[in-house]
C-alpha cells in the first residue's frame, strides 16, 4: 500500500493538545513500549482564522487553500483537522489529500448501525446550521438540536472550555445533559472543545473528534499487519 505521512493541522491550542493526546495515548495501546504517533505538526496563528469562523469562506478559502499547499509541501498525505466547523470550508475547496472527515465518518458509523435520528451537540452554529442537517439527511438520518436552553448552555459551556475558565459545576452540568440525552438519541459531539468532558465509554456517544482520530490510527493498524 501507498505510505501515509500523517500530518496535523494546529489550530486552537487546546483542541490540538487534545488531539495529539489522544493519539499518542491510543498509538501507545496499541503498540506499547514508548511508542508515540509518528505524524508532522503544521501550526498556524489560530488568530488568522478564528475570526472568520464559522463561515466567512471569502476569507477562509484562500487561507485553507494556501495552508493546504505548504502542507503538501511537506510530504503529508492524510490530514487531520482539529476543528469541526472548518470541515464545511474544506469541502468548498480542491484537496488533493486523504482528510479525516468528522462528518462522513459520523454518518457512516450512524449509518453502519442502523442509527436514523440523532442529535449535535457543538456550537450554536454547529446545532443549528443545515450543512450538518442536510449531510445527514441525504442518508435519511434526522439530526435533532438540544432544547433552547440546553442549546444557549452547550454554546457557553464549550467557549469555557476554549478559554480555560470551566468549573466542576459547568463540567457536571454538561455530562448530566449529555446522559439524559443519550437515553433518548444517539448524541454526536460536534466539537472538540466539548470532547474533552465527554465520557469515552457513554453508550449511545458519537464523538466526532475521537472518530477522526481512530480513522487515522487505522493506518498504523493496515501498516502493522501489511
Amino acid at each position: 500500500m501507498n505510505k501515509k505521512n500523517i500530518g496535523i493541522l494546529g489550530l486552537g491550542n487546546r483542541s490540538t493538545l487534545y488531539y495529539i493526546d489522544e493519539l499518542n495515548k491510543k498509538y501507545n495501546a496499541l503498540f506499547k513500549g514508548y511508542s508515540t504517533c509518528p505524524f508532522i505538526l503544521y501550526n498556524i496563528d489560530f488568530e488568522n482564522v478564528n475570526p472568520f469562523l464559522p463561515n466567512q469562506f471569502n476569507k477562509l478559502k484562500p487561507l485553507l487553500s494556501l495552508y493546504i499547499k505548504e502542507i503538501k509541501n511537506l510530504g503529508i498525505n492524510f490530514l487531520l483537522i482539529p476543528n469541526i466547523t472548518l470541515h464545511e470550508t474544506i469541502d468548498k475547496i480542491y484537496i488533493d489529500l486523504d482528510i479525516a472527515h468528522p462528518v462522513q465518518l459520523t454518518i457512516d458509523k450512524l449509518v453502519e448501525r442502523k442509527q436514523n435520528e440523532a442529535v449535535i451537540f457543538g456550537s450554536l452554529y454547529t446545532m443549528e446550521t443545515a450543512y450538518l442537517k442536510d449531510a445527514f439527511l441525504r442518508k435519511k438520518i434526522v439530526l435533532a438540536e438540544p432544547n433552547r436552553e440546553d442549546k444557549y448552555f452547550i454554546d457557553y459551556f464549550r467557549k469555557q472550555i476554549y478559554h480555560e475558565q470551566e468549573t466542576e459545576r459547568d463540567i457536571r452540568e454538561y455530562r448530566n445533559l449529555l446522559k439524559s440525552y443519550s437515553k433518548k438519541y444517539p448524541v454526536i459531539i460536534g466539537c472538540t472543545e466539548l470532547s474533552i468532558y465527554a465520557s469515552k465509554d457513554q453508550a449511545n456517544l458519537y464523538d466526532m473528534a475521537l472518530l477522526q482520530i481512530e480513522r487515522t490510527l487505522s493506518i498504523f493498524n493496515k501498516r502493522s499487519s501489511d
